[in-house]
């Protein structure tokens, strides 16, 4: 197998980046054979920022992005493509879109001019003690008026728990779960509300129609 100019032999295929786990070491390089390396801190994060908001889903590694431009490929130790460089505040961690994202929203753009995500229709983050219904989850703290699931039966202050049979133990885990799925997919989201498990039938929105 020949090596590429950023001196990385490349496998013949993409991974998956779920195959990515903490501890791994990733090599960041573009074309111009700047390289550098880093270890993976989460294979699915929130702490990197662009403009103040979290970016959800993302592989975090340790340390600030270097001298490698964001749209560089990411290669694990087998020479694999595992996702893409993406741009983050200066002082954030560096991150990495997974590869399966990047596949996806380079298809949607290919065949919609636009990349679209499945939308819920929810704000959420991760309980806490405080919040009384445990520690693990996704805190539903707003929804949209008329989105997917609000129309579905979910409701503010329920904590969903499953999406689909795949269990929801953080509002990361939810975005990761979500952007597997397609706008227009039905699932059965299951949420805990006063102690009780409750199904909510939901079909998913497209991010291209969404208002709020």
């Amino acid at each position: 197998m020949s090596t590429d100019r950023t001196g990385v032999t490349p496998a013949a295929v993409p991974v998956d980046a779920r195959d990515v786990a903490a501890g791994d070491v990733l090599t960041l390089a573009d074309p111009a054979s700047v390289q550098d390396t880093h270890t993976v801190v989460k294979a699915v994060s929130a702490s990197a920022r662009v403009d103040g908001e979290p970016i959800v889903g993302i592989v975090e590694l340790d340390g600030t992005l270097g001298s490698v431009p964001p749209g560089s490929p990411a290669f694990d130790s087998d020479g694999a493509v595992v996702g893409m460089i993406t741009a983050t505040a200066d002082d954030a961690p560096a991150a990495v879109v997974p590869i399966d994202l990047v596949r996806v929203v380079a298809d949607e753009i290919i065949e919609l001019g636009a990349a679209t995500h499945p939308r819920l229709g929810v704000r959420a983050r991760n309980p806490t003690e405080i919040d009384g219904v445990g520690e693990t989850g996704s805190l539903v703290t707003a929804l949209t008026i008329g989105g997917p699931a609000a129309l579905g039966g979910v409701k503010v202050g329920d904590v969903i728990v499953e999406i689909d049979g795949e269990p929801i133990d953080s509002m990361e885990a939810m975005v990761a779960t979500l952007r597997s799925r397609e706008p227009g997919d039905s699932v059965v989201v299951v949420v805990q509300r006063a102690g009780d498990l409750v199904n909510c039938p939901v079909e998913l929105g497209s991010q291209l129609d969404a208002t709020a």
